[in-house]
């Protein structure tokens, strides 16, 4: 049986595990870049939160995401902090959209104030909005939007970190129904 806590528990670890991941200075070309890039990688530290947005009398306000479910939005939030006693430069952050859940497009936000770039598979990423060729009924090839829900992953730019400073990058999904639960609404 699907259980949403449990989906949401498994999607929260596999998230974070991911964002540590491919939370890297850009490649390098040279050997003693590389090497210098590895060493940048390990004095930045990530810390991941993820809170369900309720609109309240006040305004908007995050809650435990623990008891998120089908319909409700989802904030992630990653700050990334340099431990480091020398800035960073290149820094590139990609925060993977579960599966399950929808982009909510005009949700992406940074610190540095950087575009974000979208992807299909969290490989390729390009300026969003995304587009995509179809073939129309004519046989002739026109441009159309890729849906916003059909985002796996958003990846900053961030460029330099200083030493000691810190930015953050967030994105918000909205979790889908299960699939029961949309046969059952047929």
């Amino acid at each position: 049986m699907f259980n949403v806590k449990n989906w949401y528990a498994w999607s929260a670890v596999m998230l974070s595990l991911l964002l540590s991941a491919f939370v890297t200075p850009a490649m390098a070309v040279n050997a003693t870049a590389a090497t210098s890039s590895a060493a940048s990688q390990s004095q930045i530290e990530s810390q991941l939160s993820a809170n369900r947005v309720e609109a309240g009398a006040n305004g908007e306000q995050l809650k435990s995401a623990d008891k998120a479910g089908p319909g409700d939005v989802v904030e992630y939030r990653t700050r990334y902090v340099n431990k480091g006693n020398s800035g960073v430069n290149s820094l590139v952050a990609v925060l993977p959209i579960p599966a399950g859940a929808a982009y909510l497009d005009g949700t992406a936000k940074s610190t540095n104030s950087g575009t974000p770039q979208a992807s299909l598979d969290g490989v390729s990423f390009a300026a969003m909005p995304l587009k995509r060729v179809v073939k129309s009924a004519d046989g002739k090839e026109k441009q159309e939007l890729v849906p916003t829900a059909e985002y796996r992953a958003l990846r900053w730019n961030l460029g330099q970190l200083a030493a000691g400073k810190e930015m953050l990058v967030s994105l918000r999904v909205r979790i889908n129904p299960v699939p029961s639960q949309v046969q059952a609404q047929k």
